[in-house]
């Protein structure tokens, strides 16, 4: 299985959660309310938070992402430096709002 990511993602440290996550956007808030400008430690939209599936999957080593291939072929794809990959599914995961205008082609 091939994990591609548009740039290398960032796992969070394994004590932070969504509590975490939830008060430091607050913090954020309030002193964005208030003019403040506030230093904090990173912990964003799209940053991998360290439940326990995904801890799981860094024990066993097949975290492992790689940059999106170029385009497909009838049997699966290939990547930037030529090579090609047999491929049986993509899923797209493509976030909280849809980006499709790489398939406009596909019909």
């Amino acid at each position: 299985m091939n994990w591609d990511t548009p740039t290398e993602p960032l796992f969070l440290p394994d004590d932070v959660d969504g509590r975490v996550l939830f008060e430091r956007a607050t913090e954020r808030w309030k002193a964005q309310m208030e003019g403040r400008v506030i230093d904090q430690p990173v912990g964003g939209l799209g940053d991998i938070v360290m439940v326990t599936p995904v801890v799981e999957a860094r024990e066993r080593d097949v975290l492992h992402a790689v940059r999106p291939f170029v385009r497909f072929t009838p049997d699966g794809v290939v990547w930037a430096d030529g090579s090609e990959t047999a491929v049986d599914a993509v899923i797209w995961c493509t976030g909280f709002k849809p980006a499709l205008g790489h398939l406009a082609s596909s019909g």
